[in-house]
């Protein structure tokens, strides 16, 4: 059977789906997004190290959402604050109407063009933190394989419906013009802001993203006493879609007590990297581990030793641990 992609679950409101798009253009700068619908008012939930730009945000969501043309949608709260944090950086509330399409009249038989106005009525008031905490907490709703980032449909969902008229690139306020608005680049789209970036950077994002899986399978483990078996189940326990052109994720569980996620670049010039989660006395423990040379070919599984006075994982040859 069919299943609906994920633009036209957006279309319909799923605060999941919105979420997923959102998060596809702000991974990449290090920002982490949640929604959540409470009544006909999307709350949006932003996190990042570093200092937001609330204009250039609001304005991006804004036009993504007035493209989608959400009609269960008359709200928006967007709310930004750092890990860690108790409290908001900063808050921000406006009102979205979605595109009414034009009835065209009919020159034989006249008739009434109608327009309801919509209500825009004051919704309840948006989510607070511990909502938001308490969100994360009961973040059982599944994403469907069907969102798996690598799809065609799922690049030019986002590119279309979300991205479309341009990216907003300038997520990051700066000292000077924290209090102003902040530039946009219109006309920049995804695919050219990958091509520019350098293996440096490519590298760094695999590796970040091996460590956040790592993380997230050990956490798996201590609340399910198993591993996440799939790649989809891993990102959905953790709110994480990888968003990579250059690398492509693969994960294996071992066995019981061990599971690892291996980076394989997709062109030459990068370097592979491998990752691992063991169990060691009812305890965890993971290393990533990165190729000492570019290769296209993936690293061998990283060496678990056990002596009568410790356990330790080690990177395999040709390659070093990731600190």
């Amino acid at each position: 059977m069919d299943q609906p992609h994920l633009l036209e679950l957006a279309k319909q409101g799923s605060p999941t789906a919105i979420a997923v798009l959102i998060n596809a253009v702000l991974n990449p700068h290090e920002i982490q997004a949640q929604a959540k619908l409470k009544a006909r008012c999307l709350c949006i939930f932003l996190e990042s190290n570093q200092t937001l730009s609330q204009e250039t945000l609001v304005k991006f969501v804004e036009r993504g959402l007035l493209k989608l043309n959400i009609e269960l949608i008359d709200t928006v709260e967007i709310c930004s604050r750092k890990p860690g944090e108790s409290s908001f950086s900063w808050v921000r509330k406006f009102e979205i109407k979605p595109i009414v399409q034009l009835v065209s009249v009919d020159l034989v038989s006249p008739t009434e063009d109608r327009h309801d106005s919509l209500d825009l009525a004051d919704p309840d008031r948006g989510l607070d933190e511990s909502e938001f905490e308490e969100e994360q907490a009961e973040s059982g709703s599944s994403i469907p394989t069907y969102f798996r980032a690598y799809s065609i449909l799922f690049v030019l969902a986002i590119v279309v419906g979300f991205m479309s008229g341009g990216m907003i690139v300038a997520f990051i306020s700066t000292s000077q013009a924290e209090n102003q608005t902040a530039a946009e680049t219109e006309g920049v789209f995804l695919d050219e802001s990958i091509k520019k970036q350098t293996p440096q950077e490519k590298q760094q994002k695999a590796e970040s993203y091996l460590k956040a899986m790592n993380v997230a399978q050990a956490k798996f483990y201590r609340q399910n006493q198993r591993f996440a078996s799939s790649l989809e189940e891993l990102e959905r326990s953790t709110n994480l879609i990888s968003q990579s052109y250059d690398y492509a994720y693969k994960l294996r569980v071992a066995d019981e007590s061990r599971a690892e996620i291996a980076a394989i670049p997709k062109a030459k010039g990068l370097k592979s990297y491998v990752g691992a989660v063991v169990v060691t006395d009812s305890k965890t423990d993971d290393i990533v581990c990165k190729a000492k040379n570019s290769s296209i070919e993936s690293l061998p599984i990283p060496e678990f030793s056990r002596t009568l006075v410790s356990k330790t994982l080690r990177c395999p040859s040709r390659s070093s641990q990731v600190n």
